[in-house]
């Protein structure tokens, strides 16, 4: 019954192909990697020990039509495919799905989305999406339903966003979420992410109350010939715990040889929002000392374009304080993964 509801919306989209002026774009995403932890409090299984690891892999489809030249339907379905693990009951996971329109002067879309919060980190984080990413130390990258995204068209290389959930929809559904949120973000950015067509990528984001966090996000990225340097800072503050709070830092560098990328990134977090902290088994409502810290080095073989092996070691260290009392905490993650885009 669960591949006959997620696949419904995909067999309609197929069978009305032929009333757009453009074809769908199917696409998709398999990646796999097999992890051992030593402590297990990082892995995405979060086991102590080796386990199969699913890096968001997913299905979608994507596509736009033109009703006239200054205005066109833009739409997107996307499921993420948990079918590699052995619990039977999540066979697909929500991932993004919208319908929007677009004019010259930018875009606004309608349902579940990536915020500007969370898309403002460009391609910084060379760990995104593994179980090395920046939100084991860093919190605010978010993808949530019920949204309104608005992205301007770049002039002189500058672009606006903006995220925005409905506050009686929105927290109707997460009653958990403090009634003097705001439920936005905004973000400000220059350059191109990719470095495709710059070298260098600054931006500045804003979150009030999303996913129960307000934060201040600045990003910048260079590219020096084929190395490519990046840095995030961030401030943070829940919005239900208003002891918990504070700093952000990574660092992150990436440099190409041949067919080889070899990756380097450090974080650091003093506010305790992070996936570590909670998974080392922080109490969030009496906590009032928390620093983490996360070193990786990785490598990836580009076989092809559509093909990549990658290896990774990354090594947490910290240590929080709560009503439990002072707790350090450390893991060490190694990572072999593959892979394929089509």
């Amino acid at each position: 019954m669960k591949y006959t509801n997620c696949f419904v919306p995909i067999a309609l989209l197929l069978c009305s192909n032929q009333g757009f002026s453009e074809p769908l774009d199917f696409y998709g995403r398999l990646w796999l990697g097999v992890s051992n932890s030593s402590n297990g409090i990082s892995g995405n299984e979060k086991v102590n020990g080796f386990s199969l690891e699913n890096y968001a892999s997913y299905v979608g489809i994507k596509g736009d039509y033109n009703v006239h030249e200054d205005f066109g339907l833009i739409y997107k379905f996307e499921a993420g495919v948990e079918s590699f693990d052995n619990d039977d009951a999540n066979i697909f996971k929500p991932r993004n799905s919208y319908l929007g329109f677009k004019v010259k002067y930018g875009s606004v879309v309608f349902g579940r989305n990536d915020t500007v919060f969370k898309t403002s980190e460009g391609k910084v984080d060379l760990f995104n999406i593994t179980s090395s990413d920046m939100n084991m130390i860093i919190a605010g990258n978010d993808r949530l339903g019920d949204l309104i995204t608005i992205n301007s068209a770049k002039v002189a290389g500058v672009s606006l966003g903006v995220t925005y959930a409905f506050d009686d929809d929105f927290n109707q559904k997460n009653p958990t979420l403090a009634d003097n949120q705001n439920n936005y973000a905004v973000s400000v950015v220059y350059g191109d992410p990719s470095f495709k067509k710059g070298n260098s990528y600054f931006s500045l984001a804003y979150a009030d109350g999303l996913n129960s966090l307000e934060a201040t996000r600045i990003v910048a990225g260079v590219a020096i010939s084929s190395v490519k340097v990046g840095a995030i800072y961030q401030h943070s503050q829940s919005s239900i715990y208003n002891n918990v709070k504070g700093n952000s830092y990574l660092l992150s560098m990436s440099i190409p040889v041949n067919k080889y990328d070899f990756k380097f990134q450090y974080l650091k977090d003093d506010a305790g929002l992070g996936k570590i902290t909670k998974n080392a088994g922080a109490d969030l409502k009496t906590l009032n000392n928390s620093d983490s810290n996360q070193y990786s080095f990785g490598v990836d073989y580009n076989l092809m374009k559509e093909l990549t092996f990658g290896a990774a070691v990354s090594y947490f260290e910290g240590e929080y304080s709560d009503s439990k009392g002072n707790n350090e905490f450390d893991d060490t993650l190694v990572v072999f993964s593959t892979r394929y885009l089509f």
